[in-house]
């Protein structure tokens, strides 16, 4: 009997891989879920995870939700333009546009001002919105990734107006966060 196109295979028919038996299965994998928030209790979300630091390759810029997005895209092009310079260092008589321009820094300056970038991270539509403004701009290259970071919120719990018999839990959860990196091409 002839298989029909629109069919899915069946589980005999599909190729297994080498090391198939180890990846979890929906039916070997479970879950704790959290328990439910009661009815009028007061949440308070943090701030995600541990900051990282700005090094000397990268500069990192946190983007909240309530960032306003011009400040964010001026302090990103200032931080470019001050890789520019310091890549732009080796003549100092020049201004960088017209190194740039002529191309009279060394090799060696150059690379190290390409492997220099600002790095943006951020939960929502805030992060994304940066990422497609440098995208426009000719003279950047922009690459997004996602990654999960952990965040703490804590729970309220009952209580009156006076705060007595008010209790709090901390509750984690893991977000999704977007990361976004630019830098000079």
């Amino acid at each position: 009997m002839a298989e029909d196109a629109g069919e899915l295979p069946t589980a005999a028919q599909t190729t297994r891989m080498p090391g198939d038996d180890k990846l979890p299965t929906p039916a070997t994998t479970t879950y704790t879920k959290l328990p439910p928030i009661p009815k009028g209790a007061t949440v308070h979300r943090n701030l995600i995870g541990p900051r990282q630091p700005s090094t000397s390759k990268a500069v990192r810029l946190y983007i909240t939700p309530k960032t306003p997005f011009r400040s964010v895209t001026t302090r990103v092009r200032k931080h470019l333009d001050k890789i520019l310079r310091t890549a732009s260092a080796a003549n100092p008589h020049q201004s960088a546009t017209a190194q740039i321009a002529k191309r009279s820094f060394g090799l060696d300056r150059r690379i190290q001002a390409l492997e220099r970038h600002v790095a943006g991270a951020g939960v929502g539509l805030g992060v994304l919105a940066v990422a497609a403004f440098f995208q426009g701009q000719k003279d950047c290259e922009v690459r997004l990734r996602t990654t999960s970071v952990p965040a703490v919120d804590e729970v309220l719990v009952g209580g009156d107006d006076n705060n007595s018999g008010e209790r709090e839990e901390a509750r984690a959860r893991m977000v999704s966060c977007l990361q976004v990196h630019i830098r000079l091409i």
